[in-house]
């Protein structure tokens, strides 16, 4: 079985990022990129979107998120992303900050008829289908499922998609901590933050544990 990793971003979710803040020169000067080592390739600032680019990350900010993504899936420096969630907060610690994500997502492509996570799926959640079709109106669909359970200090959602046309399910992990920010000072929901920034190495070897666990799946 093929196993691809295709995504990872962390996501701050906010009701005003107020994105006209995160200028280059703004973004550079809070040391959230580097200016001699990452300088944009691609860079935009406007009312309602703020853009900073460079060979290894993407960070998109518009009113209600932060978006950091990896680009370069070979050169994942998860230390680093951390800073960077770290230096943004401390420096607009007044924004009115919802939630903080984590995000990875892996494509797994079937190899051969025989495969055991494909049979799994298959008996545990298709049991209905011909039911399914009538109601639908055609038996020729793919199915996915959608998992949500919680942590002691966060939510985790872990959703299985199908590809429409090729024998494929993406498997991804939302790890999200919900901050009440109408009971919490704004010092605090920035120190939650961070914490949760502390965890995204555990989060992601939790992801890969369960990817593993899903592929060798014994019939």
């Amino acid at each position: 079985m093929d196993k691809e990793l295709i995504r990872i971003n962390t996501v701050i979710v906010a009701k005003n990022h107020n994105p006209t803040i995160s200028t280059k020169d703004w973004l550079i000067n809070q040391k959230i990129f580097d200016k001699n080592k990452e300088q944009p390739i691609n860079f935009a600032n406007t009312i309602v979107l703020s853009i900073y680019e460079t060979k290894n990350h993407l960070l998109e900010i518009t009113e209600n998120q932060w978006i950091l993504s990896i680009k370069n899936l070979k050169k994942i420096n998860l230390n680093d992303i951390k800073s960077k969630i770290d230096r943004y907060v401390e420096a607009l610690p007044e924004t009115p900050y919802i939630a903080v994500g984590f995000n990875i997502h892996w494509k797994i492509k079937k190899s051969n008829e025989d495969e055991n996570i494909f049979k799994f799926f298959n008996e545990r959640f298709n049991k209905d289908q011909n039911e399914i079709g009538e109601i639908i109106g055609t038996s020729n669909f793919k199915y996915g499922s959608l998992l949500l359970y919680d942590e002691k200090d966060y939510q985790i959602t872990i959703r299985i998609t199908p590809f429409r046309d090729i024998e494929c399910m993406e498997i991804s992990f939302n790890f999200q901590l919900q901050l009440n920010t109408k009971e919490l000072t704004r010092k605090i929901v920035v120190e939650k933050i961070k914490k949760f920034a502390d965890n995204l190495k555990n989060y992601k070897e939790k992801a890969e544990n369960i990817i593993n666990n899903i592929i060798n799946i014994k019939k």
